[in-house]
């Protein structure tokens, strides 16, 4: 029993510290003021992040899956076919440009029989559409 009196002495010596401290971690009684100083930090970190405009690394989020029609893998690169129609199929404003993706990658020479067929099953569904 004094193993767990010990480690029950600790949680009790933080709770006695909070509740003699007053309420400092606890939500305030103010209301939902904030100071001067930072709202001034806010309006600054806002006004920063619009200068820098949209990030374009990761946007539209399908560039990342048409990455993966370079690659060699027979379901990789189905796979990634797939998806591309699924995004297209669901989100109007792609379809365009994946079904332009699409086509340039039907060009490439180094495609075999099932991955020509993806390809061509894909475009024929989004003409559909």
């Amino acid at each position: 029993m004094p193993k767990f009196s010990t480690q029950f002495a600790i949680i009790e010596h933080i709770k006695n510290f909070i509740k003699k401290s007053g309420r400092p971690w606890r939500k305030r009684d103010d209301g939902n003021d904030i100071s001067v100083g930072i709202a001034k930090r806010i309006q600054k970190k806002n006004y920063e992040r619009s200068l820098k405009g949209l990030d374009n690394t990761t946007y539209p989020p399908y560039l990342r899956i048409a990455e993966q029609l370079q690659v060699n893998n027979e379901q990789i690169f189905c796979a990634a076919v797939f998806q591309l129609t699924e995004t297209a199929r669901n989100m109007k404003r792609y379809r365009i440009h994946i079904i332009h993706i699409l086509s340039e990658a039907r060009k490439n020479a180094d495609l075999n029989a099932a991955q020509l067929k993806a390809l061509d099953n894909a475009l024929k569904e989004l003409s559909e559409v």
